[in-house]
């Protein structure tokens, strides 16, 4: 701030500098110059104020960013021990199921041929398939027919596969695809998705090839001779 020259009154007029018993004045335009500083430094520490305060709620938001990123961080290490624990688990089931399919390999695919005293082994071939079916189920829920209404002749065409109806099949139930050509890889689907997988797979098959699609019911192997009448899973309530 710019220097103020004070005044005292004398019978010759105005005399620079103060003095006692006197009377001490200013200059109006000095006083006026120096409020008009006083207002403009008095706004430019308000601007300050008020920067620093905004300066003050960045930290904060900030900081507060930065406990988000740490929790969100933290929240994906946690995803990622899930991820790779599910991951190895995966594996362990994968060769698990690798070790199946090399057991199921040319297995499921014998040609039913007469043995040495002429009998037909085909009930051999069935009960294989079953039990591969029953191993891949890995203690799943159990899938089961649901007769409803039907009369006892109705019932009985549905054992023998005459007549389509509505299963309880849970889309995780191991399924089988039997070719009846050898020179075809039967096809095994276990675990989430296999139901589905299969179905979309015998709708692209059962056009071209002589096959048969398996699947346990009842705790028995089952062909599942209908199944674009079922792809729709039926009410398990």
């Amino acid at each position: 701030m710019s220097e103020v020259k004070r005044y005292h009154v004398t019978e010759a007029g105005l005399v620079e500098g103060q003095s006692l018993g006197r009377i001490n004045v200013v200059l109006g335009a000095d006083h006026d110059r120096v409020t008009a500083e006083r207002d403009a430094l008095q706004l430019l520490l308000n601007q300050r104020d008020e920067q620093v305060e905004s300066l003050e709620q960045q930290r904060e938001a900030e900081l507060r960013n930065g406990q988000d990123m740490q929790q969100r961080l933290t929240a994906a290490d946690e995803l990622v021990c899930e991820r790779t624990a599910s991951l190895l688990e995966c594996g362990t089931r994968r060769k698990a199921l690798e070790r199946r399919v090399d057991v199921l390999e040319g297995l499921l695919r014998e040609v039913v041929a007469p043995d040495p005293y002429g009998e037909f082994l085909g009930w051999q071939l069935d009960a294989k398939i079953d039990a591969a079916l029953k191993t891949a189920e890995g203690g799943g829920e159990v899938v089961r027919i649901e007769y409803s209404s039907l009369d006892p002749a109705q019932r009985l065409a549905v054992c023998r596969g005459e007549q389509p109806v509505a299963m309880t099949i849970p889309d995780e139930c191991p399924h089988l695809i039997v070719f009846n050509d050898t020179d075809r890889e039967n096809m095994l689907f276990a675990g989430l998705g296999a139901r589905s997988a299969a179905l979309k797979t015998w709708e692209k098959i059962s056009m071209s090839w002589n096959a048969h699609l398996f699947v346990r019911v009842d705790g028995n192997c089952r062909d599942d001779r209908y199944p674009s009448a079922v792809i729709t899973p039926a009410s398990t309530s």
